[in-house]
């Protein structure tokens, strides 16, 4: 059953993404004050698009924009993918995917923050929506992250994913570098398709 449409869906987003960022422009609250509404926005460009170890893209660049607004652990995020050669549909530049996230994090303990969120993912072809949970723990040398992502719509499977990151201070304008290594293991339904390249994937497989 689908409660909307891509039309719909997509046009709702495209709303709800302008609503943003006029909210974020009225407020110039600071991202550390999390009493305010703090409200950021910027735009990748990768030779590839890469979603948990399936390529979505082939012989040309992504554009991908980003916008989030965040108050007292809640985050609404919408993204986008523009592909720059999109040979699925035979065209040079298309916008094949627009996701909403909504989250809520919080610090359970010194160190230990517990992160909950639902996901819908605007594709051309087949929508989808995944609900997650997850838990961090903040080391003194490197963080850790357990995530556990569950699709309850068109592609029913689990994506397991453990991430472990490294910020390091440069002495130099208040830049840094991240360093973040990640693995994941997936579980399908036998039979589920990615869109938009069509890659068939197996019951389940890891990726790093």
């Amino acid at each position: 059953m689908r409660f909307f449409d891509r039309k719909t869906a997509r046009t709702g987003v495209i709303i709800l993404a302008l609503s943003l960022a006029l909210l974020g422009g009225m407020d110039s609250a600071r991202a550390e004050d999390e009493d305010k509404l703090a409200f950021s926005a910027y735009a990748d460009v990768l030779s590839q698009y890469l979603f948990r170890g399936v390529a979505l893209s082939r012989d040309g660049a992504v554009i991908q924009p980003s916008m989030t607004a965040t108050y007292k652990g809640f985050s609404v995020n919408v993204w986008g993918n523009v592909d720059t050669n999109d040979e699925t549909r035979n065209q040079d530049l298309n916008w094949n995917e627009t996701d909403l996230t909504v989250s809520y994090s919080r610090e359970l303990m010194a160190g230990l923050t517990g992160n909950i969120g639902v996901v819908y993912y605007g594709l051309e072809g087949n929508d989808t929506f995944e609900i997650y949970a997850g838990l961090g723990y903040a080391f003194p040398w490197f963080s850790t992250a357990l995530t556990v992502y569950r699709d309850v719509w068109n592609f029913e499977g689990t994506w397991v994913q453990f991430d472990v990151s490294k910020n390091i201070p440069l002495n130099c304008y208040d830049m840094s570098i991240d360093l973040t290594a990640t693995a994941g293991y997936q579980n399908f339904n036998s039979g589920a398709v990615a869109e938009p390249i069509r890659v068939r994937f197996g019951d389940d497989y890891w990726a790093g």
